[in-house]
């Protein structure tokens, strides 16, 4: 699973977005071994800004994770053949949030 995030987005519409990834994949998420091969995956797509606007957008991405509560853990990863940075959201972090937020979440995300 993959959420593809445009790098101009700032860290509060991040976390949205990563929210809202988490709650409508949720019944995958919870299935998943917490070393699963098929890992959630972001990448954060280029777009015509400079490249220190982009490299700043990871930072904010590696920010974001730690506003929800409970935090999430991202890690950056690699860059992809379209020199996107590619950053790996840890499952046992996404299942804590989901069972932390889930009642509200599913109401908001999953409509």
């Amino acid at each position: 699973m993959t959420l593809v995030i445009p790098c101009g987005l700032g860290e509060v519409e991040q976390v949205l977005a990563l929210e809202m990834f988490i709650t409508v994949n949720a019944s995958l998420i919870l299935r998943l071994p917490d070393s699963s091969p098929s890992a959630l995956s972001i990448t954060l797509t280029r777009s015509d800004s400079s490249e220190s606007d982009y490299l700043s957008a990871g930072s904010r991405l590696l920010t974001a994770a730690c506003i929800p509560q409970p935090k999430l853990t991202v890690h950056y990863t690699a860059v992809n053949s379209s020199q996107e940075q590619v950053f790996k959201l840890d499952i046992p972090s996404a299942r804590r949030w989901l069972r932390h937020n889930h009642s509200w979440a599913s109401e908001v995300w999953a409509h």
